[in-house]
């Protein structure tokens, strides 16, 4: 009787060890889920065609220069800034373009473009703006006047379409004619600008990885296995109050038996 009881209380043992350690490896895989890679991807946008031809002097002579640089590459003032980061709705990007009509003594510099999603198809570009107004000269600098604008809503972004992992955006003008320069009618609010194609590419999180099986240190018994508890990862709570109930079972049941051998001795 006392090695068929003894036999009980290693197996229960045994039991409470398996519970505890089950519960204990749920908590593990939750706390440290899989991280997905940063968001990688790019901006083009070339800001408003009729502009880009004033600047270059195909409408207004004398021709200007359009600068694409700080990151950003492109040509003809078409520029593809790339994602430095995005957290949440925020897309941030690096480059700067600087406008410069040098013949007529003024240039102005755009960065630190910035895009606000709304997660319906549309939202917003904001930017930096360095202004610098002078008297005309035949070639750049420009120097004269410094004038900074920060953080200036440029467009609305509206009518988003996806293919893909590219998103194109049509543009209004929203506040760019706060900006110098840009203060007439041909930049006023709901002005069309050009359209704006925002690509994001982010790998998948890999899938959370699944724990080895570990080594019972537990008795040998041929009255019963220890139980096997699916640990998934999404539902700490269950599997805590699973091995709880275990672990409490296995104490009344070990004071049962003691009590039962106590009492036949």
């Amino acid at each position: 009787m006392r090695l068929v009881a003894a036999r009980r209380l290693a197996t229960l043992a045994g039991l409470a060890v398996t519970a505890v350690a089950t519960v204990v490896a749920g908590v593990a895989l939750v706390a440290a889920p899989a991280q997905a890679d940063p968001a990688t991807g790019s901006v083009e946008w070339g800001l408003k065609e009729s502009w880009r031809n004033y600047i270059l002097g195909v409408t207004v002579p004398p021709p200007g220069q359009i600068t694409i640089g700080g990151g950003a590459t492109g040509s003809n003032g078409v520029a593809t800034f790339p994602v430095t980061d995005r957290t949440g709705d925020t897309v941030s990007v690096d480059g700067s373009i600087a406008y410069v009509k040098s013949g007529h003594g003024f240039q102005v510099t755009l960065s630190n473009l910035r895009i606000e999603l709304d997660g319906t198809g549309g939202g917003a570009v904001y930017a930096d703006f360095v202004h610098v107004q002078g008297a005309p000269t035949p070639n750049p600098p420009v120097v004269g006047t410094t004038t900074n604008f920060t953080n200036v809503k440029i467009v609305t972004l509206q009518n988003g379409v996806t293919v893909g992992n590219v998103t194109t955006f049509e543009t209004y003008a929203a506040d760019i004619n706060t900006v110098t320069t840009f203060d007439s009618d041909a930049y006023k609010p709901g002005t069309r600008f050009d359209d704006l194609k925002l690509t994001i590419t982010t790998d998948e999180p890999p899938a959370t990885a699944t724990p080895a099986p570990q080594e019972s240190s537990t008795p040998a018994s041929s009255e019963s296995a220890a139980p096997t508890l699916p640990v998934t990862g999404s539902n700490v709570g269950a599997i805590a109050a699973v091995g709880a109930a275990l672990v409490l079972a296995g104490v009344l049941l070990v004071v049962t038996l003691r009590r039962r051998r106590n009492a036949s001795a």
